[in-house]
């Protein structure tokens, strides 16, 4: 496990990943068709293009999402759809850990939103959605909102001032002012967003192989409702 404390050390190896990243959607491994397209939900389909507004508050994209997950270059799953419920929460400079006794420190790269990915089994009250909550880490979130100020698809027509990705279970996952980018996870980088949600998609984020593909979240409904 790396663990950095410099920012020129995390700024190497971030790029070392974004490099690959690149190269994965430019090979056409992240877009290859799925074995059994039958499987797909038909209202979610891979964007092909970024189109995020430049001056978009991206904490309003708090929320809770329904979650079209479709796997399509497979390396441990099935290629195939699957059904998630994503919950994102706005982080605050006064967050801390309860279990780790550490607080928030401010990064240069933006962090505006945390939170939790889950399989959707549909039952879901204000009473296990509060207590959910109250089981996930701020400052060490299973899905933790980094925004980059490039396009790291390189698929952009315009220049990018931004490109968030939600980082899902990797060892960039924390908000202590260390970072860590080896491991596993995924990458869901957002190139979509409009008035009922956001689309994207997903790659490995850390040396180990994972699962690629693209998703698609439809708001639930918004934070206080």
């Amino acid at each position: 496990m790396m663990r950095f404390k410099s920012n020129h050390q995390l700024q190497t190896c971030l790029a070392f990943i974004l490099l690959f990243v690149a190269a994965a959607f430019a090979s056409g491994c992240v877009f290859a068709p799925a074995q059994n397209p039958a499987t797909h939900a038909a209202s979610c389909t891979r964007p092909d293009s970024t189109t995020i507004p430049p001056t978009l508050n991206l904490v309003t994209l708090a929320g809770e999402y329904r979650v079209t997950w479709v796997t399509q270059w497979e390396f441990n799953s099935v290629p195939g759809t699957t059904q998630k419920r994503l919950w994102l929460w706005p982080t605050s400079p006064d967050d801390s850990s309860r279990e780790k006794q550490r607080r928030a420190v401010a990064s240069r790269i933006p962090t505006p939103l945390y939170g939790v990915l889950l399989p959707d089994t549909g039952r879901w009250t204000d009473s296990t959605i509060f207590s959910l909550r109250q089981t996930i880490d701020p400052v060490y979130p299973p899905i933790l909102m980094n925004v980059l100020p490039f396009d790291v698809t390189r698929r952009n027509p315009v220049a990018m001032r931004q490109t968030p990705v939600l980082l899902y279970e990797t060892m960039g996952n924390s908000r202590d002012g260390t970072s860590g980018l080896d491991g596993a996870g995924d990458g869901l980088v957002i190139r979509e967003v409009g008035p009922n949600g956001f689309r994207g998609i997903f790659a490995p984020w850390g040396i180990v192989r994972r699962d690629s593909g693209y998703f698609c979240a439809t708001r639930v409904r918004a934070p206080g409702q």
